[in-house]
């Protein structure tokens, strides 16, 4: 706020006595420069300057400076610390450079006053009508925010505290949250990539299928079935079943003691939560030049599970 502006001379004692009020905070600065024997200023480009200071009180105190190369001057606030206390403060300025050569500039007394510090003073009448204006923005702050009592939370100690609560709070399904902590969790209880049996017969079937729920409720259905008395499975993804309402079923087996090579298919035709077996075809190649086709049941499904994404 203002700024007094010394010169140390480094050669010779220097008598400087500076005034300041008990209460001030950081409005007080003190801008020195620092003469050598031929009354020129010391140059502070690459070095430190400290101000410190003793208070009335005993109690030692420092703050670094900001240095100003152009000018070759050093600038330290009077902290609150500073004008803490009533009485004379003994000052002086330490300059350091890289090679730690220390040089000091003492003989400045700071006179700390207590006269007229209204610091401590309680409105008694209406003049302070800045603090009134200042504590009814407060308030209206606080009712724009609310009352954190009313928080539906367990930690209302502070805003921050209760932010933090519901940042880590699980929220149910119920209130379009998730229900879970985890990622994992969270696709368990929205029914994501699980498993839902649509059907099961250990046994296999080969005519008509009633599922428990329309497939046209899943991403994905899963088809386990039985061929050559092996078992396979293959994916499929229900859009395309939905745009044709077909799939295929299909594998081949080597009969290397009867040198022939059998090739079976089937195709099942969906509608909602039924599966019918509409076409079923068998080709055997055998080592003499000879092809027969046949239509036969010979696809067993055995399980169909479908998975929502």
């Amino acid at each position: 706020m203002t700024t007094k502006t010394i010169s140390l001379k480094v050669w010779e004692n220097n008598n400087l006595t500076l005034l300041a009020n008990q209460g001030e905070v950081n409005s007080r600065y003190i801008e020195a420069s620092f003469k050598n024997q031929s009354d020129s200023n010391i140059s502070l480009s690459g070095k430190t300057v400290t101000f410190y200071a003793l208070k009335p009180d005993g109690t030692k105190i420092f703050n670094n400076c900001e240095i100003n190369t152009s000018s070759n001057t050093a600038t330290v606030m009077l902290t609150s610390q500073m004008s803490a206390t009533k009485g004379v403060l003994e000052c002086e300025f330490q300059i350091f450079d890289s090679n730690n050569v220390l040089l000091k500039a003492n003989g400045i007394k700071i006179i700390v006053s207590s006269k007229g510090d209204f610091s401590e003073a309680i409105e008694s009448t209406s003049e302070f009508n800045a603090l009134t204006s200042a504590i009814n923005e407060a308030n209206s702050f606080s009712d724009s925010v609310g009352d954190i009592s009313n928080l539906n939370t367990i930690t209302k100690t502070s805003v921050v505290a209760a932010i933090n609560e519901v940042n880590t709070k699980v929220i149910p399904i119920s209130r379009g949250g998730t229900g879970g902590q985890t990622a994992l969790q969270a696709r368990s209880n929205l029914g994501l990539k699980k498993e839902y049996v649509l059907y099961s017969n250990e046994s296999g079937s080969q005519s008509t299928i009633t599922l428990s729920d329309s497939y046209k409720n899943y991403d994905n259905l899963v088809i386990y079935y039985a061929l050559f008395n092996l078992r396979s499975s293959v994916v499929l993804d229900v859009s395309s079943i939905i745009s044709s309402s077909e799939c295929c079923l299909s594998g081949g087996y080597s009969d290397i003691s009867a040198t022939k090579l059998s090739f079976k298919t089937c195709i099942l035709a969906f509608s909602n939560s039924s599966v019918t077996f509409k076409r079923n075809y068998s080709i055997d190649i055998s080592t003499s030049p000879s092809v027969s086709y046949k239509t036969v049941e010979n696809v067993s499904v055995l399980k169909i599970s479908g998975y929502k994404n």
